[in-house]
């Protein structure tokens, strides 16, 4: 049987995949393990690299099947992401400033607040990136340094719908030309900032766009593919999982030398990451 375009069909309905979103919590186990200290996870920040790739395959398919079908409502999808991770973010931003005003130097103090009112605006990565230089004080001082993942990821997320929702007038050819594109140009991008400013290449999202943004291009694949019997693992469960986890796990392999370093600040202090 001949495959469809990978950009022309969608399944009708895409199921909530409990195992894949567990997936995405144990990508942050090795973050955890590596700034704890434990010595043999000196690669666990990649896990930020793993976490961008499974969440984006749950994200960005879930917007491009809504577009695609007319469904898609940006005030709905924004009250969805609200709803699901504002109350975590705003507990850990409460919780941290009674400890900050009893630990922390006057100095220490206004820096924490510059990081809280970044990170309520999801321009948390755009600060600490600001503070990435010789004297960038101990992470251990910056409570809220892991809120730097959540704002690529909201950033994301503004950008991609809106990137989604022009190319609708696209043909399909196009559409998907656009798209792996774009997902190209981050990917270069990376191998070259790296170079000239590594914190901004951790850090920023022009840099990170194609982590998130290629599972996009695998949904679609594996979605035709499972459709149309393209695929010798069709209607088995677990091909979804395996498939996923190969793009996670070669999307950290390719980045090692890229966007998944951390700042010199990151590597040398217990600050979390993701």
């Amino acid at each position: 049987m001949r495959c469809a375009a990978p950009w022309r069909q969608l399944p009708r309905n895409m199921h909530y995949r409990p195992e894949i979103d567990g997936l995405r919590a144990v990508a942050v186990i090795p973050v955890l393990l590596f700034h704890a200290g434990f010595g043999f996870i000196s690669g666990g920040f990649a896990g930020v690299d793993v976490f961008f790739v499974i969440s984006g395959f749950l994200i960005t398919s879930l917007i491009h099947q809504e577009i695609r079908g007319g469904a898609f409502r940006a005030v709905a999808f924004y009250e969805r992401r609200a709803r699901r991770l504002a109350p975590a973010f705003l507990f850990v931003c409460v919780a941290s400033i009674p400890f900050a005003l009893m630990w922390m130097l006057p100095k220490e103090l206004n820096e924490f607040g510059k990081s809280l009112y970044a990170a309520n605006l999801l321009a948390a990565n755009f600060f600490f990136w600001d503070q990435t230089n010789y004297f960038t004080p101990d992470t251990d001082l910056m409570p809220l340094l892991h809120t730097w993942s959540l704002a690529v990821e909201e950033q994301f997320y503004i950008v991609f719908p809106l990137l989604l929702l022009s190319l609708r007038r696209l043909s399909e050819a196009t559409g998907l030309k656009v798209i792996v594109a774009v997902t190209v140009l981050s990917f270069g991008a990376t191998q070259l900032v790296a170079r000239i400013d590594p914190a901004a290449n951790f850090y920023l999202l022009p840099s990170r766009f194609w982590e998130l943004g290629a599972a996009l291009q695998f949904y679609q694949l594996f979605a035709n593919a499972a459709e149309y019997g393209c695929t010798a693992e069709r209607g088995r469960p677990g091909a979804p999982l395996r498939g996923i986890c190969d793009l996670a796990e070669k999307v950290a392999s390719v980045s090692g030398s890229a966007s998944d370093v951390p700042p010199a600040h990151m590597r040398t202090h217990s600050g979390p990451v993701e």
